[in-house]
C-alpha cells in the first residue's frame, strides 16, 4: 500500500553512557546503501569476466596466493611456523587415514556432521598442502575423502549443517585441485555437489512450510542465526566452485542469487544489535562470522568484488563484542550455549582485520597462531604478514552503555589487570539462550575466579531447558523462590539500564522482567569496578511481592574458603587469591555444589559439575533486601585487603568520567529529550579542548525508510551562509554546544549515527537508537522524579512511534507489540474526538470558483496541517500564523501548509483567509478535526486509526506534561 500523505518524523536525544564506540575497527564502514540482492547469473558472468571460464584456483586460494607462501616457507616467520605446522597436519591425516579411512558414520545424535567437518578439515588442509609443498600424495588422499563422501547415499540434508559443511569441502577440493583432478573425477564431484548439495538446497530456498523431513527448518528461522551463515555459505561457496560449467550453471545461479539474498538479511540481523552482540554467543559468532568471511574472500577472488556483503558496519561492532567480552588472555566471557575456558584467538580475526583496515585486530591471531596447539587451515587462507603487521591495540578499557546487552571493564589490558563483565541482554532459549541474565565474571593476574559452567549439549536430553546448566541457578546470578520450572522469564530482553566509564566504573541492568514470574516487583542488579582500589562489587536490590526465599550464586573452579562468621571467603586458583566480602547486612555465605536445588527436576543425563563450586547466599522470608558483595585480589602475605568498600544505594552510583571520547578533543557530556509539544533529542558536547575550524559540523546518519539521510548541524556560523547552527547553553564555568537531530517515528527502533567532522578529519563514530532512550526513561522513573514527571508523555510516544511502525509495514523484529497499547487506544472514541476537536468552517460561497477539497496532517516532530484547495485561478492565503505558512502547487491543487504545530497545539484553530481576485472566504480548520474524521470512517484495518488516536493521546500528554 502506498502511504504517502502521511509521514511522520520525530526527534529524540540520547544521554551519555548510552553511546557506543567502536574502538577496534578504525576504518568503521557505513550501513548506507548495504545490498540485499546479488543475480546468480550475472555473477557468473563476472566470474567469467574477472576470472576466465575454468578458471582455478579461484576460491579465496589463487595461483599468485600459493606463490606468495611458497615464498615463506623455511622462514622464521609466523608464516614459515603455520607452513610447517601446515606439512606436519597433512602428513598426520595420511598416517590416520590408513588405518580409518572415511566412511558414513553418524554421531551420537544421529548426525553426520563431525564426518562432513573431518572431509573438510582433511581436503582443506591436504590440498594446501599439495599445492605448496607439491607432494602429490595429499591430492590423492584429498580426493579419496570427497570419491568416499561420493559414495554416500546423501549428506544428511535432514541437519543441513551436515549437507553445507560438505558442500564446503567439495568447494575446496574441486577448486584447488582442478589442475591435478582428471576431466572424469571433476564431473564425479561436479555430480554430487549438484545432486546432494545445490538441489537439497533449493527444495528449502523454494519451499515456505515444512513439507518435508528437516529436524530443524533453518530456513524459516531467524535469519540472524548461524545456521544461516553456515547453510548459505557452504552451498554458495560450491555453486562459486562450478557456476561456469555447463552442467552446472542453471542450478548454481539459482541457488546464488537465492544464498545471497538471504546471506545480506543474515548480516543485516545477526550483526544488528547496537553493542555488537551475537545473541548465540561468542563460539557461534566464530562459527557463522569465518562462515561469512569465506563467502566473502571467495567472492572477491573469483569475482574482484563481494558486492559490499562485508560492508556492514555492524561487523565492526561484533569485533569489539568479541574482544570486550574476552578476558586479558584472552579467554571468552561465555554465555548460552557456550563451552567454559573458550580462547577467543580466532583465525577469523585475520579476515576482519584486512576487512576492516584494522591490522591489529589481525595481531590478535597473528600473535597466537605459535602458541596454538591446534592446526587451523583457516589460517592459511587469510594470513598476510604484509597487510597485517602491527600491535594489538586495546585503547579503551570499558566498555557498553545504556541499552546494551553486556559491560565489560578492567583496569588494564596486560594479562596481569582485574577484569569483570555483566551479562545481561536477551533470554531466549530457542536461539541457544540459557536463563542466564546477570551473570557475571571476574579474572585477575590471568586467573578466572568465578566463571561459567559452560554449555550442556544440545541433543538427546530430555527436559534440557530445566537442567542445571541452562537454568539460573547453574550461572552467576540471583534465583528467586525456586521451583522445578525455569527460574527466569524466557523471550524477554533486559538491557543495560545505568553505565559509567572511568575509574568508578560501573553497570546496572533492571532484570524485574525476568524476575517477575517469580514474585519479584523489582530486582536492579549493578556491577562497579574502583579501579584505584582494584575492587569489583556485585550488587543486587530486590523487592518481592510476598516474602519468599532469594538465592545468590557466584560459579568458581577454584578452592573456596570461607571465614567462620560467614562474611568474608578466599578463593583460590593456582598461586592467585580473591578475597569476597560480604557488604550487605543480610545473610552469610556458604559453600555449595554446583547441583541442582532440591526443588530443581531431576534432569537423566545432564552434565556434572564436577570441577565446579559455587559461594552462596540464601536468604528465606524475606520481601525487600540489598545484597552487596566485594571483591578484590590479595596481594603476597596479604589474608585481608587493607581496604573494603561501603554500600551505596545504586541510584547514588556515578563515575567522574561520564563524558563520552567524540574525538577532535570534543566529548559529549549529556543529552536531553525535549518534551515541550515537539519531539527533539538534544546533544550537549564540550569542545573546550577541541580546535576546530570555522566548517567544523556535527554529521547525523539517520534512518529513512530503507535508505538513510544526513543532518548537518555547525559548530559556528559562516558569512554568507545559511547554516544550521548548534545553540549553546552556559553551566557553572562551562559552555556547552547543543546539537540537535530528527529521525522519523516508523525509524524509532533504527541506529542513529553521531560524528564530528572537520575537514579532511573524523571524529568517532557514536550510535543508538531512539527507542533505547525512551526505554531507559521509563526503566528509570523510580529512580529519577524528572522522568517519574515525563513517564505518561514518553509513553504515549512510544505508542505513536509504534503505530507509525506498523502503518509503514516496518520489519516485525523492530516492532514490539507491548507497546501498541491497546487498552488505552480502543478507549479512544470517534465520539471522544470530536468533542475534543474544536468547531469549524468553510466559507467559500462568495468565491463559487474555489473549491475546498480537504486536508492531510503531516507529522513531523512537529505537525505540519496542509488544506487542499482547487481553482481556475491563483489564490493567495493569509492568518495570523503567516510565518508558518507555505504555499505549494500539487498537481491541480493549491495547498497551504501551516508547519511548526507543536503536539500540544494540535487543538488550535487556524481562521484562513483564502482570496481569489477580489473575493473573499474563509476556513476555520484544526489538526485534531482531521483526526476526528480519519476515526470516523470506515477503514479496512486498524492501523491509520489507530495512529492517529495514538497521536491525539500524545497530545493529551504534552499539553498535561507542559
Amino acid at each position: 500500500m502506498k502511504k504517502s500523505m502521511l509521514s511522520v518524523l520525530l526527534v529524540f536525544v540520547m544521554l551519555i553512557g548510552m553511546v557506543p564506540t567502536c574502538v577496534f575497527a578504525s576504518s568503521l564502514l557505513t550501513s548506507d546503501d548495504y545490498g540485499s540482492f546479488i543475480d546468480g547469473d550475472q555473477l557468473i558472468n563476472d566470474i567469467i569476466e574477472t576470472s576466465g571460464m575454468n578458471a582455478h584456483p579461484r576460491i579465496i586460494m589463487s595461483e599468485e596466493k600459493f606463490e606468495a607462501l611458497r615464498a615463506q616457507e623455511g622462514k622464521n616467520t609466523v608464516t614459515g611456523i603455520l607452513l610447517e605446522e601446515l606439512r606436519g597436519e597433512a602428513d598426520n591425516i595420511l598416517k590416520s587415514r590408513k588405518n580409518k579411512p572415511i566412511t558414513y558414520e553418524l554421531d551420537s545424535e544421529g548426525h553426520l556432521l563431525e564426518t562432513s567437518k573431518k572431509v573438510q578439515r582433511g581436503v582443506a588442509t591436504l590440498a594446501l598442502a599439495y599445492n605448496i609443498f607439491g607432494k602429490v600424495e595429499y591430492a590423492e588422499q584429498a580426493y579419496a575423502d570427497l570419491e568416499a563422501a561420493c559414495g554416500f547415499s546423501d549428506w544428511m540434508p535432514e541437519h543441513f549443517l551436515d549437507t553445507a559443511e560438505m558442500c564446503t569441502a567439495f568447494a575446496y577440493g574441486y577448486d584447488w585441485l582442478y589442475h591435478w583432478l582428471s576431466p572424469e573425477r571433476r564431473e564425479l564431484l561436479r555430480t554430487n555437489m549438484i545432486e546432494k548439495g545445490l538441489k537439497q538446497v533449493l527444495v528449502d530456498y523454494t519451499k515456505e512450510k515444512k513439507e518435508f523431513s528437516r529436524t530443524y527448518y533453518w530456513y524459516l528461522a531467524d535469519e540472524g542465526d548461524n545456521w544461516q551463515f553456515v547453510c548459505t555459505g557452504g552451498t554458495n561457496l560450491a555453486a562459486l566452485a562450478i557456476g561456469d560449467e555447463e552442467d552446472a550453471r542453471e542450478t548454481a545461479a539459482s541457488v546464488l542469487t537465492y544464498g545471497f539474498k538471504r546471506a545480506y538479511s543474515c548480516v543485516r540481523i545477526g550483526y544488528g544489535r547496537p553493542d555488537g552482540t551475537y545473541k548465540e554467543g561468542l563460539g557461534y559468532w566464530d562459527y557463522a562470522t569465518y562462515y561469512l568471511g569465506l563467502q566473502s574472500s571467495a567472492l572477491k577472488s573469483a569475482a574482484g568484488t563481494d558486492y559490499g556483503l562485508a560492508d556492514y558496519e555492524g561487523i565492526a561492532r561484533s569485533a569489539d563484542f568479541v574482544r570486550y567480552m574476552s578476558s586479558n588472555t584472552p579467554t571468552a566471557f561465555n554465555f548460552g550455549d557456550d563451552r567454559v575456558d573458550r580462547n577467543t584467538g580466532w583465525a577469523v580475526f585475520l579476515w576482519l582485520g584486512e576487512q576492516l583496515h584494522s591490522p591489529e585486530l589481525s595481531a590478535i591471531r597473528l600473535r597466537y597462531i605459535p602458541e596454538d596447539p591446534d592446526f587451523n587451515y583457516l589460517d592459511v587462507l587469510w594470513i598476510d604478514e604484509s597487510k597485517q603487521t602491527g600491535e594489538e591495540i586495546n585503547k579503551e578499557t570499558d566498555w557498553g552503555f545504556v541499552g546494551a546487552s553486556n559491560a565489560s571493564f578492567r583496569t588494564t589490558w596486560d594479562k596481569s589487570g582485574l577484569v569483570a563483565a555483566l551479562h545481561s541482554g536477551e533470554n531466549d532459549y530457542h536461539y541457544h539462550g540459557h536463563f542466564d541474565l546477570g551473570s557475571f565474571y571476574i579474572e585477575a593476574n590471568e586467573k578466572r575466579f568465578f566463571t561459567d559452567v559452560g554449555n550442556e549439549p544440545i541433543y538427546n536430553l530430555k527436559d534440557r531447558k530445566y537442567s542445571y546448566r541452562i537454568k539460573a541457578e547453574g550461572h552467576n546470578t540471583l534465583v528467586i523462590n525456586p521451583t522445578e520450572g525455569i527460574d527466569q522469564a524466557d523471550n524477554i530482553t533486559c538491557p543495560i539500564t545505568g553505565y559509567g566509564s572511568g575509574n568508578e566504573a560501573y553497570a546496572i541492568t533492571d532484570l524485574t522482567e525476568a524476575y517477575a514470574p517469580s514474585g519479584a516487583n523489582k530486582v536492579v542488579r549493578g556491577l562497579k569496578m574502583i579501579k584505584d582500589k582494584e575492587c569489583v562489587i556485585i550488587q543486587d536490590e530486590i523487592s518481592l511481592r510476598e516474602p519468599g526465599e532469594i538465592y545468590w550464586f557466584a560459579h568458581s573452579k577454584g578452592q573456596i574458603e570461607v571465614a567462620s562468621d560467614g562474611r568474608s571467603a578466599i578463593v583460590t586458583v593456582g598461586s592467585e587469591r580473591l578475597f569476597v566480602k560480604l557488604l550487605s547486612e543480610d545473610g552469610q555465605f556458604t559453600v555449595m555444589k554446583a547441583e541442582p536445588l532440591p526443588t530443581s527436576m531431576n534432569v537423566p543425563g545432564a552434565s556434572a559439575n564436577n570441577d565446579f563450586r559455587k559461594l552462596s547466599v540464601h536468604l528465606t522470608n524475606t520481601k525487600d533486601t540489598t545484597i552487596s558483595v566485594a571483591f578484590i585480589p590479595l596481594q603476597n602475605g596479604e589474608n585481608t585487603p587493607s581496604w573494603t568498600p561501603s554500600v551505596t544505594s545504586i541510584s547514588e552510583w556515578s563515575s567522574e568520567d561520564e563524558t563520552v571520547d567524540m574525538g577532535l578533543g570534543a566529548r559529549l557530556c549529556g543529552c536531553t529529550l525535549s518534551l515541550s509539544g515537539d519531539i527533539g533529542m538534544n546533544y550537549y558536547m564540550d569542545l573546550s579542548s577541541a580546535d576546530l575550524s570555522e566548517d567544523a559540523y556535527v554529521e547525523f546518519t539517520v534512518p529513512s525508510g530503507d535508505k538513510t539521510e544526513t543532518q548537518k548541524v555547525y559548530v559556528q556560523a559562516k558569512a554568507g551562509e545559511d547554516r544550521n547552527i548548534a545553540k549553546t547553553v552556559s553551566k557553572g564555568n562551562k559552555t556547552y554546544y547543543v546539537f540537535k537531530c530528527q529521525v522519523a517515528a516508523k525509524d524509532f527502533a533504527s541506529m542513529i549515527d553521531v560524528l564530528l567532522v572537520d575537514g579532511g578529519k573524523t571524529g568517532k563514530k557514536h550510535s543508538y537508537s531512539v527507542k533505547q532512550y525512551a526505554e531507559h526513561i521509563l526503566s528509570h522513573t523510580s529512580d529519577k522524579a524528572e522522568y517519574k514527571k515525563a513517564e505518561p508523555l514518553v509513553k504515549a510516544l512510544v505508542c505513536y512511534c509504534t503505530w507509525a511502525q506498523c502503518y509503514f509495514d516496518i520489519d516485525d523484529t523492530l516492532i514490539d507489540p507491548s507497546y501498541k497499547n491497546y487498552d488505552v487506544i480502543d478507549s479512544v472514541t470517534a465520539q471522544e474526538l470530536k468533542a475534543a476537536a474544536p468547531a469549524t468552517s468553510v466559507a467559500l460561497g462568495q468565491i463559487p470558483e474555489v473549491t475546498y477539497e480537504g486536508a492531510t496532517l503531516s507529522l513531523n516532530s512537529e505537525t505540519t496541517l496542509s488544506l487542499y484547495f482547487t481553482s481556475s485561478e491563483e489564490l493567495t492565503f493569509s492568518c495570523d500564523h503567516s510565518n508558518k505558512l507555505e504555499i505549494a502547487k500539487v498537481n491541480d491543487y493549491q495547498v497551504v501548509r501551516i508547519r511548526g504545530l507543536l503536539a500540544s497545539d494540535l487543538d488550535e484553530v487556524f481562521e484562513m483567509k483564502v482570496i481569489c481576485g477580489e473575493n473573499e472566504g474563509m476556513v476555520r480548520y484544526c489538526a485534531l478535526n482531521y483526526i476526528a474524521n480519519c476515526v470516523s470512517r470506515n477503514h479496512e484495518d486498524e492501523t491509520l486509526p489507530n495512529l492517529v488516536k495514538a497521536l491525539y493521546l500524545y497530545h493529551k500528554e504534552a499539553e498535561a506534561y507542559i
